[in-house]
């Protein structure tokens, strides 16, 4: 989730194509070999799930009214704590634990550490791991440059998002390739969605010694930001499509702008106040999954 272009990473890599089943959790659980690199793991994990809390608080002072002009995406939530006391602290931080994520991706997509083989299944699992180690490599990137220059990234994740498609358009088909960008955008939401209903991840929690009074809470964590995931994929890769079916980058919009747009609908406030809290609830389902070394798959 995040201002474009590596937004568009991180959905078709870090929330779009992750794994779910037990043999993630086993994977990822206690394992002596792994060592130091399942602690860099766990803090990317955690960072990430402080990103989503960020981006959730964001968008809850956007149904509020009370934004002071900051979006509810990855560009909004990096100046909006560099803009606090101290904010420098937190966005090394938060920029260290993205690299950390990135670095355990990697890892995850050349050495299949999950050994999950060589089927065409287990290919585009580890080629989406990539994915989400350039979409967070990214990021490490954009929060290291503001940190270096102590100036805010003035690019909205809409702006972004209009000069993906325009660069794109610019191409032979680049209309048609704007319109499958976001019809894989819209493909995304709906596996969220399908997470959300199966909530397989229900059997990596059984696994890993978690408490049995806790296993439905942390569940019902992990369906609720799935499901909040599945409605802002959804919505932004209608805009791309839409953006390619009029040849008109000026249409697309991020994932902060799929979230205005929820607010522009009848009871808008509402139901962006409702995704807003299940951007929070993921978030702390990764720090969940985090705490409990369950670094693989889906988080």
């Amino acid at each position: 989730m995040g201002s474009l272009p590596y937004a568009i990473l991180l959905a078709m890599g870090a929330t779009g194509n992750e794994g779910a089943g037990s043999r993630q959790a086993e994977a990822g659980h206690g394992t002596e070999a792994r060592g130091w690199l399942l602690q860099v793991g766990r803090v990317g994990v955690f960072s990430k799930g402080a990103l989503h809390v960020v981006i959730g608080i964001l968008a809850i002072m956007a149904a509020s009214g009370d934004t002071d002009g900051a979006t509810p995406d990855t560009a909004g939530a990096l100046n909006e704590i560099l803009d606090r006391d101290f904010g420098k602290v937190p966005l090394l931080a938060l920029a260290t634990g993205a690299l950390a994520y990135a670095a355990w991706r990697i890892v995850q997509a050349v050495f299949d550490t999950e050994k999950l083989g060589r089927g065409w299944k287990a290919i585009a699992r580890r080629t989406a791991y990539a994915f989400s180690a350039l979409a967070y490599a990214g990021l490490t990137y954009v929060g290291g440059s503001m940190l270096l220059s102590g100036d805010k990234k003035d690019e909205t994740g809409d702006e972004s998002a209009r000069t993906l498609a325009g660069a794109m358009m610019e191409i032979p088909f680049g209309n048609v390739a704007v319109f499958v960008l976001g019809a894989a955008l819209v493909s995304v939401g709906c596996m969220q969605w399908w997470r959300a209903i199966k909530a397989e991840f229900r059997q990596d929690f059984k696994k890993c010694g978690m408490s049995e009074k806790l296993i439905p809470w942390a569940t019902g964590l992990g369906r609720f930001g799935f499901a909040a995931d599945g409605i802002m994929f959804t919505v932004a890769g209608g805009f791309f499509i839409a953006a390619g079916a009029k040849s008109d980058s000026s249409e697309a919009r991020g994932l902060g702008g799929a979230l205005h747009w929820l607010m522009e609908l009848s009871y808008g406030r509402y139901l962006l106040l409702l995704v807003a809290l299940g951007v929070i609830a993921f978030g702390i389902y990764c720090a969940v999954r985090a705490w409990y070394k369950l670094i693989g798959g889906q988080a």
